[in-house]
């Protein structure tokens, strides 16, 4: 008959919380506390949780009270080694890095180094094509031919490059259509 995490828990005396933390270091499947165990689970669980609920209902023998107190100074020592090492791994890495921005800021930075002047940019880029098309040599017409606007039509344009005059006849009234 499969057992529940809940009822487990209640025999040794423990919350459903930690029996599913006792679970995961056994690498039992149990999400929830209403998750069911196997049989062959439950049986390893009361194997090795049977020191602990002798400890819990005073019935252990001094030896294994001994046994059971090394097994746990044995845990914590080795977690408190394990902790001091990596402290010591983290203040060695920021050792490392506190020399090596000292070391950067003794050399100038690559943003402190003098900048060379820039030529100063064209008012658009229009005027610097013009200076280049000059500068080739070839005679340039046309801008003088058109607004300030770069306003183009195709009457406009017929009238200042074939100088063909055309005649407007300027619209005062909209008649209906």
């Amino acid at each position: 008959m499969a057992v529940r995490v809940h009822e487990l828990a209640k025999e040794f005396g423990l919350s459903s919380k930690e029996m599913l933390d006792k679970l995961a270091e056994l690498n039992i499947p149990a999400k929830t506390h209403a998750s069911p165990l196997s049989d062959a689970h439950v049986e390893e669980v009361r194997k090795v949780m049977a020191p602990q609920a002798k400890a819990l209902a005073g019935e252990l023998e001094d030896p294994e009270v001994k046994e059971l107190a090394q097994k746990k100074k044995a845990e914590e020592e080795k977690k408190a080694a394990e902790e001091a090492a990596r402290r010591a791994a983290v203040a060695a890495e920021r050792a490392a890095r506190q020399a090596e921005r000292a070391k950067r800021e003794g050399e100038p930075r690559q943003e402190e180094a003098p900048v060379k002047k820039q030529a100063p940019k064209p008012a658009s880029a229009f005027q610097s094509l013009e200076e280049q098309i000059k500068a080739a040599g070839i005679h340039c017409v046309g801008k003088e031919l058109t607004g300030n606007m770069y306003e183009l039509n195709t009457e406009l344009v017929r009238e200042r490059v074939l100088g063909v005059k055309t005649d407007y006849t300027p619209i005062t009234e909209v008649q209906p259509a």
